[in-house]
Order: C-alpha cells, then sequence, then structure tokens
C-alpha cells in the first residue's frame, strides 16, 4: 500500500483491520487491558481512513466530517458506545434529533456499528453494560442454597445431589484449584476450566466403569490437571462398627482407582486428549496428570469411630482426595457447566448452566460460540437479571460475529 494514500476502500480497510485484529490475537493479549488493546487496533487502523458516508474511524472515535461549505458540528463517538447493536440503535436514535443529520448519515452509523462489531468485542468493563452478579454475592447465593439443600434434600437421592451441583458447580473442589489448595500443594497461576466449563457425567472412550460425576480442568505452568469427581449420597456410611472401611466405600474408592487404570493406558489417554481438545499447542511440553475426588457421607459418620478416623487420612493416595458432603464451600471463578452432545455431525459441548457472573469476553468468546445450547441456559438461570438475559443474548450474535474471524 502507498503509505502517502489518505483514503481506500473499504475492503481494504477491513482488510487491514482483520490483519491487525488477528495479528494481535497471535501474540496474546492481557484480558485485563482489553479495551487499551483494542484502541491500540483502531489507532493502526485509523492511519488508513476507514470511512462510511461521512464518517471515519479516527483512533478510537468514529467521527463526523460534514461536505465542503456545511457548518461543522464536530461531533464524534466512541468506539465503545457501538460495541452491541442496542447500542448503536440508542445511538441512531439520538442522533435523529440533529438537525444537521441526513438519512444516509443514520444508516452510516449502523454500518459502522455493524463493522466494527464483526472485528471488536470490547471487554464488557469498557461498555455500558448490565453488570454480571457480583462474585461476593453470587458466593453468598451459593452457599445459602448449598446449606438449605443439604439439609433439606433427601440424602438417599443421589441425582438430586448431582443436580444441584450441575446448577452450582462453584461448590465442586478443584474448580479453580480448589483442590489443589487442599491436597494437592500445587502452585501456579490458575487459568480455569480448558473447554470453558465443568462437565457434567463425562465420557471415558472405551472405558466401562462408571462415568464420574464431573471433569474439569485446571493448569499451570508445569502441567495440565484432569479433576475427575465422584459423588456419592450423603446417606451413604464410612466404615462397619469395628471401624474397618464398609463395602459400599471400598467400592467408591476402587471406581478411582479403575479411571487411573484407564489414565494408565497411552491410547485411552489420546482418546482422552482428542475428545476434551486438550492439544499439543495447550500441554506444549506441559503433563497431564489425571487427580480423582470422591465426595462421600458426612463428617459425623465419618469420624465416629477413632480408629477408623485416623485411617481415612492414610486412605487417599497421593493423586485422591476424600471428603464429606461438609467440607464443600464456594469456591472462585465463572464455570459453566457443560455436557457432551452428540445430536449433531459433530460432538458438541451444550451448556446445562451458566452463573450469574458470566461474562462474554475476548479470552472466551471462540469458545464460548462452538457451544450449544447457550440461549437455553441464560434463560433459565434464575439468578440473572432481565435486564443483563437480553444484554447477554444479544452479545452472543456480536461475540459469534468476533469469533467467525478470529483465528
Amino acid at each position: 500500500m502507498d503509505n502517502q494514500t489518505d483514503e481506500v476502500t473499504p475492503d481494504s480497510c477491513k482488510t487491514c483491520l482483520i490483519l491487525i485484529v488477528l495479528g494481535h490475537q497471535l501474540l496474546g493479549s492481557n484480558p485485563g487491558s482489553m479495551m487499551a488493546d483494542s484502541m491500540r487496533e483502531l489507532t493502526l487502523a485509523a492511519q488508513f481512513r476507514m470511512r462510511w458516508g461521512r464518517w471515519s474511524l479516527d483512533g478510537n472515535h468514529l467521527v463526523y466530517h460534514p461536505d465542503a461549505g456545511e457548518p461543522d458540528p464536530e461531533y464524534d463517538i466512541e468506539v465503545s458506545a457501538l460495541c452491541s447493536r442496542s447500542a448503536v440503535r440508542d445511538r441512531i436514535e439520538h442522533l435523529r434529533s440533529k438537525r444537521w443529520v441526513r438519512p444516509e448519515d443514520l444508516h452510516a452509523v449502523e454500518q459502522a456499528g455493524t463493522d466494527l462489531m464483526n472485528f471488536l468485542l470490547v471487554d464488557e468493563s469498557d461498555m455500558e453494560a448490565p453488570p454480571p452478579m457480583p462474585w461476593d454475592d453470587y458466593r453468598e447465593q451459593a452457599a445459602a442454597a448449598w446449606l438449605d439443600f443439604l439439609r433439606s434434600a433427601d440424602p438417599t437421592n443421589e441425582r438430586a445431589f448431582h443436580a444441584f451441583f450441575e446448577t452450582y458447580p462453584v461448590l465442586l473442589p478443584g474448580a479453580y484449584g480448589a483442590v489443589r489448595r487442599w491436597q494437592f500443594g500445587v502452585t501456579g497461576s490458575e487459568h480455569g476450566p480448558l473447554p470453558g466449563g465443568v462437565i457434567s457425567e463425562p465420557e471415558l472412550p472405551g472405558c466401562r466403569p462408571k462415568r464420574p460425576d464431573f471433569l474439569l480442568f485446571e493448569q499451570d505452568s508445569a502441567s495440565v490437571y484432569a479433576v475427575l469427581i465422584e459423588i456419592e449420597a450423603p446417606s451413604k456410611s464410612w466404615c462397619n462398627s469395628d471401624g474397618t472401611p464398609n463395602a459400599r466405600f471400598t467400592q467408591a474408592h476402587d471406581q478411582l482407582r479403575d479411571w487411573d487404570a484407564w489414565f494408565s493406558e497411552p491410547a485411552n489417554v489420546i482418546a482422552f486428549q482428542n475428545l476434551y481438545g486438550v492439544s499439543s499447542d495447550i500441554l506444549r511440553g506441559r503433563r497431564l496428570i489425571p487427580h480423582y475426588v470422591l465426595i462421600y457421607g458426612r463428617r459425623a459418620e465419618a469420624t465416629k469411630f477413632d480408629a477408623f478416623a485416623k485411617k481415612r487420612i492414610a486412605m487417599a493416595r497421593p493423586d485422591e482426595f476424600l471428603m464429606t458432603y461438609d467440607r464443600l464451600v464456594a469456591g472462585t471463578g465463572n464455570a459453566l457447566t457443560l455436557r457432551l452432545d452428540r445430536s449433531g455431525p459433530d460432538t458438541a459441548f451444550r451448556v446445562v448452566s451458566i452463573p450469574p457472573t458470566f461474562a462474554i469476553e475476548r479470552d472466551n468468546a471462540v469458545r464460548f460460540s462452538r457451544m450449544i445450547g447457550r440461549e437455553d441456559a441464560i434463560r433459565s438461570c434464575a439468578l440473572i437479571s432481565e435486564e443483563r438475559r437480553a444484554f447477554l443474548l444479544e452479545r452472543i450474535q456480536v461475540a459469534d460475529s468476533y469469533a467467525r474471524r478470529a483465528p
């Protein structure tokens, strides 16, 4: 391109902007400074004078340029005000009151907003958006719901407890580092579940024993951890009256060892990585390490006999964690609950539940766009306000447009 050229065609401009955005993504970005990153991209794009009628992109503003001889209203629009379809509609309605605005100017703003949304996804924190529920509020809600459920639910109904954890995966041990903090002693950065959530009733390809209740992934600089969680009914006892482990506990504990034996086969590990997208790019020299969690019974019963209480501490192997339902507390993070869906030509993740703290941001837009059932999950979350719900449903469309152009 000739550096002396002030303007080029819109298609060439869009191509330049795409290359700038994609190049930035390939180099990596800090989600906490996403707006600053986007503004740098727009500043670079501004040298190519992207134009829509009498409007042009200048840095992080869409600027109006009157025709020769017309008075200059000195009007511009911040790009962050054009980050959703409803925001663009509101801006157009505001412009209708301006005497200098022509119908073609309104159409140009609508087109500019569409183009910008297609190529940029500005983080919610840099927009005027209905906010997600604050994390502390959600943690209190989850803790209160859990205590009420634990008191009132049928302790023999394991399926009811499974369904509760699907709605509140934040209570599961291992979610975003909880297991490592309590038991495994692994340090390092935590990046959340790889597929974007906690997986309910995950498949272990070719594994005959019972499926785990839940699977989640965590990672640090040295390893990727696959945490397999088995839940048993809170009513189940741990031991016999003589302090020896009873048959039901032994059977549940053996289930963890069956999964460990399955992971000992290299072919199974490859099938697992392929199914859940643990690619060589994600590993990058790190190890995939399975960990196993058994949630079983209540604390009062587990500590009823001193002989067994002392023995229980030594029962768990280094990659296992044995715990009662009384140990569960709300952790951190915005994990979705997902299920594998094979109803279509390709295996996909179906969203079962979405927490009210969840936000669709640039760092999760691509993987979120590949999921199905997102709208139903948003509509079914009672803790998401109606205003927030409407925003998320609209933002899905914007994020999907962005994801289609991401590498």
